[in-house]
């Protein structure tokens, strides 16, 4: 955990600053979904989907929140998720995924995900990163970056490009995107996110994982689940 607590440390640091002077670019979102609206074939771990999951408190600061913050866009209950692999890059087209390469990610995600134990992180405080609010990630092991690693090395060998990064190990809980970038609003809004660095809002094993097509916020209306998988 002390990595994570450093890397949001230093998130924070630079971040804050940038609020504070009023340079963050608002999001476009329209209709709850980004401007424009692409898509790509993901794995992730939504939260009302796990067992005994804290997502009440997680709701509930949203809606404190949100006195504060105004007119943003706050990602429904139905969309709060954390992200474990893009499996492809992301196209403008819902229909450019043919059913063969769903099949075929879908076999090498089953082969890895099978077997596989429930991963447990602690949700706890409040950050910022550009026009995104999120909740921090605190993993209790290296497992959730072993998943991602094993799933981009197999799809990899498939010739499919995911979306990937060389540290394998962030983990956060987007809540709400900034859709109006007033100074003034931007400010208060800080503040309450600032009372809020250190919230406790519990911990949830991870055992529920979706293979989907979706859109970059998780839209309930731009989804398609192919297959659920539960690990352990």
């Amino acid at each position: 955990m002390r990595k994570a607590e450093d890397r949001f440390a230093r998130i924070w640091a630079a971040e804050k600053i940038k609020w504070e002077d009023g340079d963050v670019a608002a999001a476009m979102m329209s209709g709850g979904a980004t401007v424009p609206v692409d898509f790509c074939l993901s794995t992730i771990a939504r939260l009302n989907e796990q067992k005994d999951c804290p997502i009440d408190r997680v709701v509930e600061t949203m809606k404190h929140l949100g006195k504060v913050a105004g007119q943003q866009f706050f990602y429904p209950r139905e969309s709060l998720h954390v992200s474990l692999l893009g499996c492809t890059q992301r196209v403008g087209d819902r229909h450019s995924f043919e059913n063969d390469q769903v099949d075929r990610i879908n076999g090498a995600i089953a082969a890895i995900l099978t077997g596989r134990p429930p991963v447990k992180i602690a949700l706890r405080g409040l950050n910022v990163a550009g026009s995104q609010v999120f909740v921090q990630c605190f993993p209790f092991n290296d497992d959730w970056a072993q998943l991602r690693c094993d799933i981009e090395k197999a799809l990899l060998l498939l010739g499919e490009k995911p979306i990937a990064y060389e540290d394998k190990s962030p983990i956060h809980l987007n809540i709400m995107r900034v859709t109006d970038a007033d100074k003034e609003r931007l400010s208060r809004t800080l503040h309450c996110i600032e009372r809020l660095r250190d919230e406790d809002f519990g911990v949830v094993e991870l055992s529920c994982i979706e293979f989907l097509m979706t859109d970059f916020v998780v839209s309930p209306a731009n989804i398609k689940v192919f297959k659920r998988y539960h690990l352990g």
